[in-house]
């Protein structure tokens, strides 16, 4: 099977770990060990080239509002993080559990974060009367952000996002870009608010843990848990050698820098972490039945990508 269409079959489905340790995924297609870290391969990949320093003009190119878009570090970290959520969240929880995923999840998660901050921030620093400019200039040029919407989806297609998280990620845009073409002050004053309560909430790693107790109920959160960390055990018994240094329970020579930021930024994309005696998981919360948490974050980073495509970013403080 070709790379690419590998990397969309086995990031799409659900299933479960085989006794030999394989990932059961979508379609009857068992995916080793091999394979996965392939599939991480392909995603750095895609990465690597959303990040590279061509990439904003390859999201804006021809738009009339392309010259506005006047920080390409953030577009390009932002880019980033928006696929890389919707990567991992098109991921089966038994291909989200292999090591060499959460390495590289735990690898991005300040980048994350800080990415997901930075568009708050953008977004909540505009004043009354950019807020009305930008208002008025999505009314001027209402087909204006479709285009970056199509080139973000391409992209999406080529790190293998299901079907599914592009066509929620495309109407979360245009859900967004709507309600601030109608009233950018008013959508960005509701926005900040829910996520001001959200982040008071989860103030600390371990509030993920409770917000999601608190949302799915104890028993069901703990399935969840144990779930999880059998999907970790399998992976490592099918592959000791090769995996031992990325398993979440494995000796790091340097702590994870990112959970700190994660708490205030990558939760809101609806990812976070479970800490427990059996290490540190990087799960999806977005796709555990009642308990996505991060709408509110997620549409306040969309609001802050668009703020910063029309050219009115302003940086906290």
């Amino acid at each position: 099977m070709h790379r690419r269409a590998f990397l969309k079959t086995a990031l799409v489905g659900a299933g479960t770990v085989g006794a030999e340790g394989c990932a059961h995924l979508g379609g009857g297609l068992l995916v080793g060990h091999e394979e996965i870290v392939a599939l991480v391969k392909q995603l750095e990949a895609g990465l690597a080239h959303v990040g590279s320093p061509g990439a904003k003009a390859s999201f804006t190119a021809g738009l009339p509002l392309a010259h506005a878009a006047h920080d390409e570090q953030v577009f390009r970290d932002a880019s980033r993080t928006l696929l890389l959520a919707g990567a991992f969240h098109s991921m089966t929880e038994e291909t989200r559990a292999h090591p060499a995923v959460q390495q590289l999840m735990r690898s991005n998660l300040g980048a994350m974060g800080g990415a997901t901050q930075q568009l708050h921030d953008i977004a909540l620093a505009t004043t009354p009367d950019q807020r009305r400019e930008l208002t008025n200039r999505l009314r001027e040029d209402p087909a204006a952000l479709d285009g970056v919407a199509e080139r973000m989806d391409a992209e999406a297609v080529s790190m293998g996002v299901s079907l599914e998280q592009r066509t929620r990620l495309r109407a979360l845009f245009h859900q967004v870009g709507n309600r601030m073409k109608q009233s950018a002050p008013l959508a960005l004053q509701e926005y900040g608010q829910k996520v001001a309560k959200l982040k008071a909430r989860l103030a600390e790693p371990r509030d993920f843990e409770r917000e999601l107790i608190a949302r799915m109920g104890e028993r069901a959160f703990w399935d969840f848990e144990a779930r999880q960390r059998g999907f970790t055990e399998a992976w490592t018994r099918q592959a000791p050698a090769a995996i031992v240094d990325a398993s979440p329970s494995a000796p790091r020579r340097d702590p994870d820098r990112g959970i700190a930021t994660l708490t205030s930024g990558g939760v809101m994309m609806g990812i976070g972490l479970l800490i427990g005696g059996g290490g540190m998981l990087v799960v999806a919360s977005g796709s555990i039945a009642g308990a996505f948490i991060a709408t509110a974050g997620g549409l306040l980073f969309l609001a802050g990508l668009i703020t910063l495509i029309v050219g009115l970013a302003q940086r906290a403080g």
